[in-house]
């Protein structure tokens, strides 16, 4: 059985967080002015947990040269503040 669930993200940097194996991104927007990443998962792998590395970069700003998923932009503080997310891959 699958089931949606939601990460509260920070506005900036490299974040790490320990998620069900095989979860999937769906999409990130802002709800109630806080960044959030919703994801999809298979509750049968809700205790094996693995690492997944999200990276967050504002418009114009420098992105490494590195293997990274496009998962959404959003918009904050009025959509004066675009952020772009991404998963980092090994």
């Amino acid at each position: 059985m699958m089931t949606i669930w939601k990460l509260t993200l920070g506005a900036a940097g490299d974040q790490v967080f320990r998620l069900p194996r095989g979860a999937k991104f769906l999409c990130v927007k802002t709800q109630h002015d806080v960044l959030s990443l919703w994801f999809m998962f298979d509750l049968a792998n809700r205790d094996m947990l693995e690492p997944r590395e999200i990276r967050i970069y504002g418009t114009a700003h420098h992105i490494a040269d590195e293997k990274l998923v496009y998962i959404g932009t959003a918009l904050l503080f009025h959509d004066d503040l675009v952020l772009h997310v991404f998963e980092a891959k090994p």
